[in-house]
């Protein structure tokens, strides 16, 4: 009925938590968005979706070194179908 929760493959793992991270991303951004909406009456309030936006740019960046170095770890390691032979 229910799926096992445990992960099958790094693949797996790597794509379930970049669309966490992705999801996370865009609430943070989505949210600067709003603020500076808000922050349009007083230029002093600026300051603040802007360090969202900057926090939100980080995360893109620290999202795509993830990936950059889950990809290349992924190709080191060996094929888990390829040690099972048949005979």
């Amino acid at each position: 009925m229910f799926r096992n929760r445990e992960l099958r493959s790094p693949t797996e793992a790597r794509e379930r938590l970049t669309k966490f991270f992705v999801i996370i991303i865009i609430a943070v951004t989505l949210e600067a968005l709003v603020f500076v909406l808000g922050a349009a009456k007083d230029l002093a309030l600026l300051v603040y979706p802007a360090m969202l936006l900057g926090i939100a740019s980080v995360m893109m960046v620290a999202l795509a070194l993830y990936l950059r170095l889950s990809s290349h770890a992924e190709e080191r390691l060996p094929d888990p179908d390829a040690s099972t032979s048949d005979g």
